[in-house]
């Protein structure tokens, strides 16, 4: 993962409050981004830059790496879908990638990796104290008519009297300190990570990365189009293209 390699290269990687992006139908959040401070500067403006997706799905992948070429040339790079370069099977072959790139002259990679992940969000128990028999304006009045003989069951009644363990209230009357507690839950679902990678071919390094996430998308299509355009915002505002 991003964080973890760049924590092992000195990095502090940026997570604070998750950047919503607007206009982003599937929910595509930004949630993280650095850049190595000793990178080389890259400025890809007018360079032939390669956009690589690595996805299984070459249907899909061939579909993004288009978007995001044509995304990246509308802001000032020549983008060039890498299956155009590697028009091979096996977009995995090291050797032949290489060879592809340094045969068109590219100097530097966009990448995107989607990934599934679990996540579990908690919610802690929490408890609501009900001192509704402290006053009676405003407070037992009310809660007394509404929970009478005829009315709806008083879902926290008890006697209040001092021979039941009432307590004088601050308005005069009895009550008994009442509380609800709200148990903590726990909820998983799968959320879509996608690794964002800019790397520099002449040093053969990583020179920035992010990481978006969102819910899993129920059209790829629409998802690939917003994630692009995410992408494309994103590079951007970090100058790496125009915006």
């Amino acid at each position: 993962m991003i964080r973890r390699a760049f924590l092992r290269s000195g990095v502090t990687l940026l997570l604070g409050s998750a950047l919503m992006l607007a206009g982003c139908g599937s929910g595509i959040t930004i949630v993280a981004s650095a850049r190595p401070p000793d990178a080389e500067p890259l400025n890809l403006r007018g360079e032939k830059v390669a956009a690589v997706v690595m996805m299984q799905n070459q249907k899909v992948r061939v579909q993004a790496e288009n978007a995001l070429a044509k995304a990246i040339t509308e802001r000032g790079v020549q983008g060039i879908p890498m299956h155009t370069l590697l028009a091979s099977p096996n977009p995995a072959n090291q050797e032949a990638a290489r060879a592809a790139l340094e045969k068109a002259g590219v100097k530097g990679l966009i990448v995107l990796r989607p990934t599934r992940a679990r996540k579990t969000e908690r919610t802690p128990p929490r408890t609501y104290a009900m001192p509704m028999y402290a006053g009676y304006w405003g407070g037992y009045y009310p809660y007394g008519w509404g929970t009478s003989w005829g009315a709806p069951t008083n879902p926290y009644g008890k006697a209040q009297g001092p021979e039941h363990g009432g307590a004088p209230g601050p308005a005069g009357g009895y009550y008994v300190p009442t509380s609800v507690h709200v148990p903590g839950s726990e909820e998983r679902y799968t959320v879509v990570k996608v690794e964002i990678l800019v790397y520099s071919l002449k040093q053969n390094r990583l020179v920035w990365a992010g990481e978006t996430e969102s819910t899993e998308p129920s059209n790829v299509d629409s998802y690939v189009m917003d994630l692009v355009d995410v992408t494309a915002e994103e590079l951007a505002k970090v100058r790496l293209i125009a915006g």
